[in-house]
């Protein structure tokens, strides 16, 4: 994801191409996606009966181990330091050993307190108390995570992502694993200062129901279904439209079967055509 136009512009010249084209390129794909599904998929149907015969010939494909999803607000009690990615902040909360691995500094992994000075300290506490009163009185989660966080996955809502067993500090993982989607842990001391844990998700092991899953079965019958719709759809376009290819050019769009000859069609022909052309919308009037 880009979050500036600076990025944006980065992106571009990363692939040695001008800003202009860049953006014209990226007007052209969104505006042929809108168009596809517009024309196209939006005449697809999908029924149960197809949903539920993809749920059984894929079942095996399913199957999944326990993890859950974890949400984090975060009180520093670091000086502040550059924030690394958001998605960096997996690594915070993978066992000793492997943070070891890495350059990111550690994070809520129970690894062990720093000693910074004892007002810092207390008063960290008593914010993250404070943020954690919010939310049991109802405050939405992610909007605290994004207003007060310190941590680097704040503008996200404070969401860290998904993670298996084996993945977690061993008491980390045994507090969290307890718990059911929706609840919150009490504030827990870090390295890093003290943070508020949430499970958004709590996948239990084994082979989801179709309803859990139902979403992305959708998606793939919709995939599934779209490439030959997408095929009919450009062969009546071209069936209805006056194509004209030049001498010394390929018609790349026909059928590999074809053999007539393309011809130069006459100035009557041509005008009706154009005519043809603006009664479908193509011109513009």
């Amino acid at each position: 994801n880009l979050d500036s136009m600076e990025e944006l512009e980065k992106a571009a010249q990363s692939q040695g191409i001008s800003y202009e084209d860049f953006k014209q390129n990226l007007r052209n794909q969104i505006i042929t996606q809108q168009v596809i599904g517009r024309e196209v998929g939006s005449h697809l149907n999908i029924t149960k009966e197809e949903e539920q015969k993809f749920y059984e010939d894929h079942k095996g494909e399913m199957e999944q181990p326990e993890q859950i999803r974890l949400s984090e607000i975060l009180v520093s009690t670091q000086k502040p330091a550059p924030a690394p990615a958001a998605s960096k902040q997996a690594d915070l909360l993978t066992n000793p050993a492997d943070a070891a691995k890495t350059t990111a500094p550690a994070a809520p992994a129970l690894t062990g307190p720093m000693t910074p000075e004892a007002e810092q300290l207390a008063a960290a506490e008593a914010k993250a108390n404070a943020l954690r009163d919010q939310i049991q009185k109802g405050a939405a989660f992610d909007a605290v995570a994004k207003k007060s966080s310190d941590g680097p996955s704040a503008a996200q809502g404070g969401d860290l992502g998904l993670f298996k067993r084996g993945t977690l500090s061993k008491e980390l993982e045994d507090r969290t694993f307890a718990m059911k989607a929706g609840e919150i842990t009490d504030v827990i001391r870090t390295k890093q200062g003290f943070v508020i844990l949430k499970v958004t998700e709590h996948q239990m092991a084994g082979i989801p129901t179709m309803k859990e899953i139902e979403p992305r079965i959708q998606d793939a019958l919709y995939y599934q279904k779209l490439q030959p719709a997408l095929r009919i759809y450009l062969k009546k376009l071209r069936e209805e439209s006056f194509i004209k290819v030049s001498s010394g050019y390929a018609d790349s769009g026909a059928s590999p079967n074809q053999t007539v000859p393309v011809e130069t069609a006459s100035k009557d022909a041509t005008a009706k055509n154009l005519k043809k052309k603006k009664k479908l919308g193509i011109f513009p009037r």
